[in-house]
């Protein structure tokens, strides 16, 4: 049913080919060259992890961080990165046919060049492994299903919503707002209530518990670990702050680019005050996220990128008006956009390279995966690395995931954290260390002394050396290498293998 409208011929869609096919150039030559984020390197080990589940996320993000390395067995750059540079080719060619059912050609073509003008979609989602990557993907098919559903009144497109939702669920834990959206428009919609008896409408609820029940079992395995770690970053005490709710709403301007912010909410008044009744159905997808997470805001710090699924829908709604703008203001809109987005992918592939900004080291991204298998190679140079008596380890998982994605797997990696050892608590016993020494190693952005925090646990710790990354000529990045010997006891962590 669903290859039936997904034609995309050549003579209707060359515009949006090109779009796609200069899109995959440009994110693939970025994607080569930018060292690796953090939390990349750390979704990588997912794939030399497999499992139903993860202490921070459900599963599909192990598959996407993982097609690279299983197909050309690499770690490299770029291989670490396939998976979501491919899915945002389907994620593209999703969304133009969605808004192509909800307006026209023009404005479908006009979607591709917001999507890939604003910085979160582009550069985060289209670059580089997140979660967000599957979600954005299974999003846009979800929002495909509803619009052909609100289109032909078929009953049967609530079967693959159901279907889609329950991947979403497997790829971030924010499809829950699918559901939520789902729920809203069979309650606002008079014409949406009949199909409550819909047989249709309950098979794919039972198709989305069952798709994502092997996560809800390896949580119920594991003291519902990730469900507690992800909730409780909306919960607990709630203290608004106008200051949080404002650097909030700035975050989601900077990853949007302002323009953009404007013409997206503001498509938002143009749908509703014209009540465009098959794109009006999208509106709770948009809404719910984007004021939920918005108001959470205000009362803490939240991670950018929760609110940004709510603003895939308002692309749409962006595109359907923008179609009817002047052709002057629309075509200097969309030039500018594009402009300005290669001279931010520029900006950022020369300080890379060059690091000619000279930020400061801990708020410059572009350092995160530099020097690490630079560091592994020095190791093994000096033979410091007995793969069987010897394990490396830092006291951070975001580090942790950086030495252990350098060491390609060769290496014990693990994370010596009371507090927060993340995922590495379930990728290791703790008795199993127990007589080996460790190779201890932190960088000048997060330098704790190993002196400090395991003096009780090894029977010595000595500091071997420094070792420095250079670019342009100056030290961009320091790393501190310590021996740690003979681990006498086992390292207690707080969850995992206790």
């Amino acid at each position: 049913m669903v290859s039936k409208y997904f034609k995309i011929t050549l003579k209707d869609s060359y515009r949006a080919v090109l779009i796609i096919s200069v899109s995959f150039l440009v994110r693939s030559i970025l994607a080569a060259i930018i060292p690796l984020g953090f939390d990349e390197t750390y979704y990588g080990l997912y794939s030399s992890h497999l499992a139903l589940g993860y202490f921070d996320h459900p599963p599909m993000v192990a598959v996407t961080a993982g097609i690279g390395k299983w197909f050309f067995n690499s770690y490299s750059y770029l291989s670490l990165r396939l998976g979501s540079i491919v899915l945002f080719i389907l994620t593209s060619f999703i969304i133009y046919q969605s808004v192509r059912e909800l307006f026209d050609s023009a404005s479908a073509v006009i979607a591709l060049i917001i999507l890939n003008t604003i910085p979160f979609f582009f550069l985060g989602i289209g670059s580089f492994v997140f979660p967000d990557n599957a979600l954005t993907f299974f999003w846009s098919l979800f929002l495909f299903t509803i619009i052909k559903f609100q289109k032909s009144k078929n009953a049967r497109w609530l079967i693959l919503a159901g279907i889609w939702s329950g991947f979403a669920l497997l790829s971030k834990y924010h499809a829950l707002f699918l559901l939520l959206g789902l729920s809203f428009c069979f309650i606002i919609l008079k014409e949406w209530r009949t199909y409550l008896k819909s047989p249709y409408l309950y098979i794919g609820l039972l198709l989305t518990v069952l798709i994502f029940l092997p996560n809800i079992l390896w949580n119920a395995q594991h003291e519902w670990v990730s469900y507690k770690y992800q909730f409780a970053k909306a919960g607990g005490d709630c203290h608004v702050s106008f200051n949080l709710f404002i650097q909030g709403i700035l975050i989601q301007i900077g990853y949007l680019l302002p323009w953009h912010w404007f013409v997206l909410l503001g498509s938002l008044w143009v749908v509703y005050r014209k009540k465009m009744k098959d794109a009006y159905i999208l509106i709770p997808f948009m809404v719910l996220p984007i004021v939920i997470f918005t108001a959470i805001g205000a009362t803490r710090q939240i991670l950018p990128h929760w609110p940004m699924p709510g603003y895939l829908p308002a692309i749409y709604f962006a595109a359907g008006w923008m179609n009817k703008w002047k052709p002057v203001l629309k075509k200097t809109y969309l030039y500018f956009s594009v402009v300005m987005m290669l001279a931010l992918a520029a900006l950022i592939s020369i300080q890379t390279t060059t690091g000619f900004l000279h930020l400061d080291k801990k708020t410059d991204l572009t350092l995160d995966g530099l020097g690490w298998k630079e560091v592994i190679q020095h190791l093994e140079d000096e033979k410091m690395i007995q793969a069987k008596s010897t394990f490396l380890f830092t006291d951070k998982w975001f580090t942790g995931g950086e030495l252990a994605w350098a060491g390609e797997n060769k290496y014990q990696v693990t994370v010596l954290n009371a507090a927060a050892p993340h995922a590495f608590a379930f990728w290791a016993k703790p008795d199993s260390l127990v007589g080996k020494d460790g190779i201890y190693i932190s960088t000048d952005r997060y330098n704790d002394s190993p002196k400090l925090l395991y003096s009780n646990y090894f029977e010595k710790i000595e500091h071997v050396e420094n070792f420095n990354i250079y670019c342009s000529g100056q030290i961009a990045k320091r790393y501190y290498i310590w021996n740690c010997r003979n681990l006498l006891k086992p390292f207690v962590w707080p969850y995992g293998n206790r």
